[in-house]
């Protein structure tokens, strides 16, 4: 059974008592209408200080007590947290307690850590917020109209994008949902307001419901767990635990649900597929938007080693040497063999500012690192113009991830090298490890104007989905070299691959990693994470590059050969 909050609001301007407004919120500021309109109405919180500190990135507790203060529910007086690390008479205590009783979250695990600066997610935000205040989302949506091209529509936060889009909460670039951005206080008051201007009713319906899902309510696939013998036997071994098991009160039930989930993900055999918990699943999560600290490298478990797919360009990992095909076996001088990648991955990363050592094998020979922890640069596209031995001007772009800004920064940078009447075009994917796909397929949307194939996806049933070009075609007249390694992976092997297909572009550099299968992402509403292979993808001209990766139509050059990139200049010499 699961107990929820319904709240059902509509403010108006008239009604209430204007008062002091908070004092840092200037008139030119951003979000100034949404905050001043929210606290005219007393529906946000009131603080000593008077300062709201709209520019600060919100965490959960700033999201739960806005939540409240916009509801006017009353904060609990009667605390007594789960969390380990948190005592009861922490000032943000109250409202933690209140959004465990409206079990806006939970507590995790048999010795569960509550950090009151983690700080929320665009979709995590949201997502709480629709649900706390009656928002309704439809699967069933317009799939066909769908605008956002860093979220796919099958994906399960599509539905809340597809309200957002509805309540008119948009980023600057309209097309971008950015589900991993880390919105400020100021742009939730702004989230709240714009809900707020959705709901119809002038009255608040505070109430507390019970509900429980009765077998007709289950899916297909849910009810053939529930009547599989195997199940009768799940439910006596976790009965036969928690009765008779002698040190069962040192076992947290969420340890033993993390453990289940665990099991069934490695059952499948996918290196790529995994579950995480909450901690990994917001590194995961950073990971993506390009914003993280630790050593700056893509890592997954091949053959049960944790083997590096690619260094990220500029980071410690590659300026110490490390390179793609890497067996990790030591971290620490301590083995990590027989550990899953979320216990290895834990080890390795960091603060930024302190060292990790690492012994490597590379082919025969064992190689070891010691490498110093930094914050990972936001940025994932650079450019420049460059001029070749004939004096040729080039345009060059370096794209190291394919994150939610990507596609953006790519058209800006491609925008300002026409200006500069470049002659054609080097993108650099070298050590790219991918990313997210929809931002590879409209990235090679620019190369031509033709709308095809992007990525064709080949799903378990054999049923295949193209995801099309944009065809818009910005640089589709200008002759381009795309350079590639053995680090270039996933999302750089779709651009690479299907651009080969088109014949737009020159390939040059090394055979890529051969990573050709796509996972979905879905976050739960513990904050863990489950990352599952969903699809097999294909070229455009439906090439599966698994297992082999893209091989380039120049092949040239080797680890030292980038290192004083040789390859660049080759890929120079190709314009005359």
């Amino acid at each position: 059974m699961k107990k929820f909050l319904i709240l059902i609001i509509a403010l108006t301007l008239s009604s209430q008592t204007a008062f002091a407004l908070y004092n840092d919120v200037p008139e030119e500021h951003e979000y100034y209408y949404a905050i001043n309109a929210l606290q005219r109405l007393n529906r946000l919180p009131e603080y000593a200080s008077n300062s709201f500190d709209p520019d600060k990135k919100a965490n959960f507790i700033d999201l739960y007590e806005m939540i409240f203060a916009f509801t006017r529910t009353p904060l609990t007086s009667e605390i007594n947290l789960p969390y380990t690390n948190t005592e009861n008479d922490a000032p943000y205590a109250p409202i933690l307690q209140s959004a465990l009783n409206f079990h806006l979250t939970q507590a995790q695990g048999a010795k569960p850590q509550f950090n009151p600066n983690l700080q929320v997610t665009k979709g995590q935000a949201l997502k709480t917020l629709f649900s706390s205040l009656g928002i309704g989302t439809d699967t069933f949506f317009d799939k066909e109209n769908y605008i956002f091209i860093d979220l796919s529509p099958t994906s399960k936060l599509a539905p809340i994008a597809q309200k957002a889009a509805q309540l008119f909460i948009f980023e600057d670039k309209a097309t971008l949902f950015k589900m991993a951005k880390r919105p400020t206080r100021g742009e939730i008051a702004d989230y709240i307001l714009k809900i707020n201007n959705h709901i119809p009713t002038s009255e608040i319906i505070i109430e507390i419901q019970n509900t429980s899902n009765s077998s007709n309510e289950f899916t297909k696939t849910e009810n053939t767990l529930i009547q599989h013998p195997g199940f009768d036997s799940l439910l006596t071994t976790w009965t036969k635990i928690k009765e008779d098991y002698p040190k069962n009160s040192e076992i947290g039930e969420q340890e033993l649900i993390y453990s289940a989930i665990e099991g069934l993900v490695d059952a499948l055999g996918d290196k790529y597929s995994a579950f995480q918990t909450p901690l990994d699943a917001e590194n995961l999560l950073n990971s993506i938007n390009g914003n993280y600290q630790g050593l700056g490298m893509v890592v997954e478990m091949i053959e049960e080693q944790v083997t590096i797919i690619a260094p990220m360009k500029n980071s410690p990992a590659e300026e110490a040497g490390l390179k793609s095909g890497d067996i990790i076996t030591k971290v620490d001088d301590q083995e990590i063999a027989g550990l899953n990648l979320q216990e290895a991955t834990a080890k390795i990363k960091g603060p930024a500012g302190t060292d990790v050592k690492l012994e490597i094998v590379r082919d025969s020979s064992i190689l070891n690192f010691t490498i110093t922890r930094a914050e990972i640069s936001t940025t994932t596209v650079t450019y420049e113009v460059q001029t070749n031995s004939l004096g040729t001007k080039l345009g060059y772009i370096d794209i190291s991830l394919f994150s939610e800004n990507t596609y953006v920064d790519f058209l800006k940078a491609a925008e300002a090298l026409i200006a500069e009447d470049v002659r054609g075009f080097i993108i650099d994917l070298r050590n790219n490890p991918g990313g997210i796909m929809l931002i590879a397929v409209n990235i090679i949307g620019e190369f031509t104007e033709l709308i095809v194939p992007g990525v064709i996806l080949e799903y378990s049933n054999n049923k295949l989905e193209n995801i099309n070009t944009s065809g818009n075609g910005l640089i589709k007249d200008y002759q381009s070299v795309i350079l590639v390694n053995e680090g270039s992976a996933s999302a750089s092997e779709i651009v690479a691959g299907t651009l080969q297909d088109l014949n737009t572009s020159t390939i040059l550099g090394q055979t890529t990693f051969g990573k050709g299968t796509v996972q979905e992402v879905e976050v739960f509403d513990d904050n863990s994470l489950l990352k599952l292979t969903i699809s097999k993808w294909l070229t455009r001209d439906g090439r599966s590059i698994n297992s082999i990766g893209v091989t380039p139509d120049i092949i040239f050059g080797d680890i030292e050969s980038t290192i004083k990139d040789e390859q660049l200049l080759k890929a120079q010499e190709q314009f005359r």
